[in-house]
């Protein structure tokens, strides 16, 4: 029951990229930097759907990047990439490594793709909130595979 639950929430915290209404002010992002010079530039691999709505202070922030924190790892433990993505409009269902694939555009072989958490509320930028899924990123044809 306890794993239902777990799977319940995960789904709920990973469909849907772009339902969010504007009101939605906590904002969680998988992305890399390997491509960008820039400190505040980094390449959006996954977004997280939030239901979350708070105020814009410090205290805020801190909630939301706890929760941001909470969503990656529930999507880490069960199974990073290979999490299979339901599509709300009919489409087929990809797995975050295929949609993380999509999103960077080309091909990833050898060590891979080390990935990183983003977090932001309201219309502050994003930071670095820690890793981002463990497993390192490479992605062939548009796929996720093993590196």
């Amino acid at each position: 029951m306890r794993c239902l639950l777990l799977l319940s929430t995960l789904v709920a915290l990973t469909v849907a990229q772009s339902t969010d209404s504007p009101n939605k002010r906590c904002k969680c992002e998988i992305g890399t930097r390997e491509e960008h010079h820039h400190e505040d530039e980094f390449t959006v691999l996954f977004q997280f759907h939030n239901t979350w709505d708070q105020d814009c202070t410090h205290s805020a922030e801190d909630l939301c990047r706890e929760e941001c924190e909470t969503n990656r790892d529930v999507l880490e433990a069960f199974g990073g990439w290979s999490v299979i993505v339901p599509d709300n409009n009919g489409g087929d269902n990809s797995t975050v490594g295929e949609i993380a694939c999509r999103n960077l555009g080309r091909e990833v072989g050898g060590d891979g793709l080390e990935t990183s958490l983003y977090t932001a509320i309201c219309d502050e930028g994003f930071k670095e909130a820690g890793h981002g899924i463990h497993e390192r990123l490479c992605c062939s044809d548009g796929y996720q595979v093993k590196c």
